[in-house]
């Protein structure tokens, strides 16, 4: 007891109490060194941006034909408007969701184009077309056949 009624401030807190400036030293030498990185991470991806520019076309330019579109001649509507497309994606989603399947798995968009440009009157026709062989023609024959005579 007599020791500590000589001594003003006990050594513990005056320990203390400097390794709290030291440690707020130490903190603030660190946040100085610091610097806000500035990083466009989206700078990679700049390779894959697709720029839309739609160019105004002259009066007398005339549509050519391209494997986007299935347009030939003014006029003319892409096959994707068409009435029969529309019935034959139509009959796919109906027949795909009966079946629970997906509906490219009865036929992808690319044979329906197919099979709108070659229009067959019967089973053996339809079989000429792209991704339709006999299964298919027997299941889903009779009905698209159906479908193809309105047009």
């Amino acid at each position: 007891m007599g020791l500590f009624n000589r001594m003003k401030e006990p050594v513990f807190l005056k320990e203390s109490s400097d390794s709290e400036e030291r440690m707020l030293a130490w903190a603030q030498s660190y946040l100085d060194l610091h610097k806000e990185a500035q990083k466009d991470y989206t700078e990679k991806y700049d390779q894959y941006k697709v720029n839309i520019v739609t160019p105004q076309k002259p009066e007398e330019e005339v549509p050519t034909q391209t494997a986007e579109t299935s347009t030939v001649a003014v006029g003319e509507v892409p096959v994707e408007e068409t009435d029969i497309f529309k019935e034959l994606k139509a009959y796919r989603l109906y027949k795909s969701r009966e079946e629970k399947i997906k509906p490219y798995f009865i036929y992808n968009d690319n044979q329906l184009k197919d099979l709108i440009s070659k229009m067959p009157r019967n089973k053996e026709e339809l079989q000429t077309v792209a991704g339709f062989g006999e299964v298919k023609t027997n299941k889903y024959g009779d009905d698209i056949l159906k479908i193809i005579e309105k047009y």
